[in-house]
């Protein structure tokens, strides 16, 4: 493992996201930098990176980035789709000659333009839904104008065409008994996948699929069932109109990670959106094109469900359909540097479900991208937080045997709820391991927990750094317990010396509680909950205006002096006034960093007070704060 480097302990800032990771939609993407500074500084340059839970393979290619080789698996299939298609070669000519042709025979198609081409000179982009009534109709007109109307009966003949789906294939899959399709949404959609779009639509997709799926280039083939399966989710009754204040009358998205189904809804012309897909800002295309400038020549990749892996060859990913609890089957053991990745989060997000959308359509195509429910690690309808610990646990023990004496994991985390934090701090426990360091790393955008949540109290994560000794969880009495608890959070809020925002509050406790090692399991771990029974007896609250990280919180009895040098928010401000004293312009990435150096994890300040800190000394032009004149 890497020695010239020392550790990272304090929070990193994300920078912007390349074209390589907006297009796909994926839950919960992390940013590409911290991950490629994390792998760069705990791999060697001839050691072995592993992420068990790849997900959108951004890890693989930032591992193969920096110049490490790394295994990149998943139990998702979509995740070893991914890799195929962004690590293969691109005929940029040959692509768009074949996609051009494909589109161009659907706008010939007869059944298309009776669906939507049936007003002279304008294509049907969106038509919104209020329950079963049209209440707004979108076009695009031959020379690009786009308008919104009230519909007519032209578009209410439109929806009385007969479609003649013979020779298409869809998928007519009835959803699985799981708590991702609740009986609501299945009296409301339906029962099988193919009922998530409206006819019409369905009819666009199987023929766009058809046409892709029939090509002899499988490289062409895939790089344009990638374009389909983004085109997928927006064709479906799951997308909702924006509000008319926002002025986005042909844009809709899948804003939530769950399956839900909701009154009013938007149904968008698939055919136009595989165009958005094939080209332009959030396009296959722009991620091929980037990948070829991200990366200095094309990744050597090999599947390990169908090569052995040798530890000799020269391949720069190692990718596969793997269940983490398998991992013995496939990686010798002490053969990782490291292992960062990010795990479930206790069911907030039902992984594989939420892809079975595109799953459906792609195993179709092959059946490998079938998957397997049954090795999930999650806690659903079939398995319990206990489920998930033991899981969580054995899946651990697996990272452990296969990662170096010295190597070390890294794992990101975020839960709101105590009990799945508890679990999660028990598997890493029973599996042979102590936690070194929390960080806790504020997000730049909304990640899977985030959405789940979106008060905002989720909108960071843990990273949680362990090592290979076993750090045995204390079981306190819940009198003990509900002691260490107490003074964990009074001394926090001693620490920063002014009243402390709730959202704050909790991410810095969770930080200090999870490396003491002790059971939260003997007293009511309901955070919220314990606040509020100690509120006015050793807390006093404060109301809040002026951001959404909640109420400030305070220790009764001791006096607060806002205009003491020692309060966390004067710190910072003295810290920003020599920062620009000795230089007049920063960017957000720099100053963000030099800040999250000087005051680390609990002492880090959020976001939006950061900022309004800044605001007071430094304005903003070009990407640049710059020192205000006095």
């Amino acid at each position: 493992m890497s020695t010239s480097r020392k550790e990272i302990d304090y929070a990193l800032v994300e920078e912007k996201r390349p074209p390589l990771y907006t297009s796909m939609k994926y839950w919960g993407k992390k940013p590409h930098n911290i991950w490629n500074e994390y792998i760069r500084t705990y791999t060697s340059k001839n050691g072995f990176y592993l992420d068990p839970f790849t997900g959108s393979a951004m890890s693989a290619f930032e591992s193969f980035k920096a110049g490490r080789k790394c295994f990149a698996f998943d139990l998702n299939p979509l995740s070893s789709f991914i890799i195929e298609v962004v690590c293969s070669d691109f005929d940029q000519k040959k692509y768009n000659e074949t996609a051009a042709r494909i589109i161009k025979e659907i706008e010939n198609d007869n059944q298309y333009a009776n669906l939507f081409c049936y007003r002279n000179n304008c294509v049907l982009h969106n038509v919104k839904w209020n329950g079963n009534n049209i209440y707004e109709v979108c076009f695009v007109r031959s020379d690009g104008y786009r308008f919104c109307d009230k519909p007519n009966e032209m578009d209410f003949d439109s929806l009385k065409t007969q479609i003649d789906f013979s020779g298409l294939l869809y998928p007519n899959k009835e959803f699985r008994n799981a708590i991702s399709f609740s009986a609501t949404f299945l009296k409301t959609i339906g029962k099988t996948y193919d009922c998530l779009y409206t006819n019409r639509n369905l009819y666009v997709l199987s023929l766009l699929f058809k046409k892709i799926c029939a090509l002899s280039d499988e490289i062409i083939k895939k790089q344009l069932l990638f374009a389909f399966i983004q085109t997928v989710h927006l064709s479906t009754k799951m997308c909702v109109p924006r509000s008319k204040s926002a002025k986005r009358d042909f844009s809709t998205s899948w804003g939530r990670a769950a399956f839900l189904s909701s009154k009013k809804q938007m149904e968008m012309n698939p055919l136009l959106l595989f165009k958005n897909s094939c080209w332009g800002k959030q396009s296959v295309e722009s991620v091929l094109l980037d990948a070829k400038k991200c990366f200095k020549r094309k990744p050597r990749i090999a599947n390990i469900n169908e090569t052995s892996f040798n530890n000799l060859s020269d391949v720069d990913i190692w990718y596969g359909v793997v269940g983490i609890n398998s991992l013995a089957n496939y990686i010798p053991s002490e053969t990782l540097d490291f292992v960062l990745t990010d795990p479930p989060y206790g069911g907030l997000i039902q992984y594989l479900d939420l892809s079975s959308i595109w799953l459906t359509w792609l195993e179709i195509y092959d059946k490998k991208y079938s998957p397997n429910y049954d090795a999930e690690i999650t806690v659903n309808n079939e398995k319990t937080y206990d489920d998930f610990s033991n899981d969580f646990a054995k899946a651990l023990l697996q990272i452990r045997k296969a990662l170096k004496k010295d190597g070390k994991l890294v794992l990101t985390f975020n839960n709101k709820n105590l009990l799945v934090w508890n679990s999660f701090l028990k598997a890493i426990s029973s599996a042979g391991f102590s936690i070194e360091k929390i960080i806790h790393q504020q997000n730049k955008r909304s990640g899977e927990s985030n959405v789940d949540d979106p008060t905002g109290v989720s909108a960071s994560d843990y990273y949680i750094r362990c090592i290979k000794r076993q750090n045995l969880i204390k079981t306190l009495s819940a009198k003990d317990t509900e002691k260490v608890v107490l003074e964990t959070l009074k001394e926090i809020i001693i620490e920063r010396n002014e009243p402390t925002p709730y959202q704050v509050l909790f991410n810095a406790f969770l930080c200090k509680i999870s490396v003491l090692g002790i059971d939260l399991g003997t007293m009511d771990i309901d955070f919220d909950k314990f606040l509020n029974n100690h509120k006015d007896v050793v807390f006093v609250v404060a109301t809040n205006d002026l951001n959404r990280a909640g109420d400030y919180w305070w220790i009764k009895g001791k006096k607060f002096n806002k205009n003491s040098k020692k309060t966390l928010s004067n710190r910072v401000r003295i810290y920003l006034e020599e920062l620009f004293e000795s230089k007049r312009k920063y960017t957000r990435e720099d100053l963000f960093s030099l800040i999250f150096k000087k005051f680390p994890n609990e002492m880090s300040p959020d976001i939006e007070s950061l900022n309004a800190l800044i605001k007071e000394i430094a304005y903003i032009k070009n990407d640049l704060w710059i020192r205000r004149g006095n």
